[in-house]
């Protein structure tokens, strides 16, 4: 795709997928990460860590090559290809979302109603354009480690080591399982691909920030589960909020719904990020007409998988199941980008 003038920086795109890709964090359970032994969790997050940053590698040497991620040839279709990726991963996960508003917070208001406008500032958020998104984003990041933090801090002290099983008691499969199951939901890279060429500045230190802020967070809640919960968490299927009802300050109590409130700005910037991409690939088809349709009808198409995945069960199996997701992931997050490079090497051999 070609590059667009921007004046966003890469601390602020990667303060962007820091919020986005904590999104998930309240939806964490034993499903989620592979068993419920909070010390192979943890385990299972650094590894995420550590081969998310080897699967950024191509996206960092490509924009050394050229801000181009498409291009004529071979290349042309490919950001229908980003756009559906995008629509189905966003899609998948705001429909758990769904479910997590109708099943725990409040069965009596309308969540389907309360996602449809989720969506809607998403979507103008997108329509503002990526400076927009993100300058709202390093917003909702102060809020995410105010919140968060107070939340956390305030369960911590609840902490029982006791709570917690013997580690590797089974055996080593929940680290593998679950740091499957991680790679799987880092939903981060395709965005990065196509956003990436259009921020200034340079991405080591941010980059190392965003994968060191991520692990710690999940670790964390992962620890306050198991040392909070005990075997309570695995009764629950969405034990983050049932974690984050412990916490009573005074005439502040039940702190859960100031974690949810934080939440819901999260999730809103995870869609609008993934809608600012969508918008960029399809500019990137037609220039600069038509930014509405490229934004609004993606929207439409999350909604419609959100709808897909609350309310069909054999739908969300497959949309969720992790191995088509890892495999969307791995292909427009460093599959294209690889390939990409593989042809520029091959037009600089052939060069006179």
């Amino acid at each position: 795709m070609h590059a667009q003038r921007s004046d966003i920086r890469t601390g602020q795109l990667f303060t962007l997928l820091f919020v986005a890709q904590a999104a998930p964090a309240i939806l964490l359970s034993g499903r989620s990460t592979g068993g419920s032994d909070p010390l192979q969790g943890i385990l299972s997050v650094g590894l995420t860590a550590a081969a998310g940053l080897v699967l950024t590698l191509p996206v960092l040497l490509l924009r050394r090559k050229t801000p181009a991620l498409a291009s004529r040839g071979p290349f042309a279709l490919l950001p229908v290809v980003y756009i559906a990726g995008t629509v189905w991963l966003d899609g998948a996960f705001l429909g758990l979302f769904q479910v997590f508003l109708q099943d725990t917070v409040n069965p009596d208001f309308s969540a389907r109603m309360t996602v449809t406008l989720l969506v809607l500032c998403a979507a103008y958020g997108a329509l503002r354009g990526l400076e927009c998104v993100a300058r709202c984003a390093g917003v909702i990041f102060a809020f995410l480690l105010v919140g968060t933090g107070l939340v956390l801090g305030i369960t911590a002290t609840r902490m029982d080591p006791g709570n917690l099983p013997p580690p590797f008691y089974d055996g080593c499969g929940q680290t593998l399982r679950g740091t499957g199951l991680f790679l799987s939901r880092l939903s981060f890279l395709p965005a990065l691909a196509v956003l990436f060429p259009r921020a200034k500045g340079g991405a080591a230190r941010p980059l190392l920030g965003f994968a060191g802020g991520l692990a710690a967070l999940y670790a964390l809640i992962l620890l306050l589960l198991g040392g909070c919960l005990g075997p309570y968490a695995g009764t629950q299927n969405f034990p983050v909020y049932a974690l984050a009802t412990l916490t009573e300050v005074r005439s502040m109590q039940r702190l859960d719904a100031v974690f949810v409130g934080v939440w819901f700005l999260v999730v809103t910037a995870r869609i609008a990020l993934g809608l600012t991409v969508c918008r960029a690939c399809g500019q990137s088809l037609a220039g600069d007409r038509g930014a509405v349709g490229w934004v609004l009808g993606p929207a439409a198409g999350l909604l419609l998988v959100t709808l897909l995945v609350s309310e069909v069960r054999p739908v969300r199996e497959v949309l969720l199941a992790p191995g088509p997701q890892l495999a969307i992931l791995l292909l427009l997050g460093a599959g294209v980008p690889l390939g990409r490079l593989g042809r520029l090497r091959r037009a600089e051999r052939s060069a006179p």
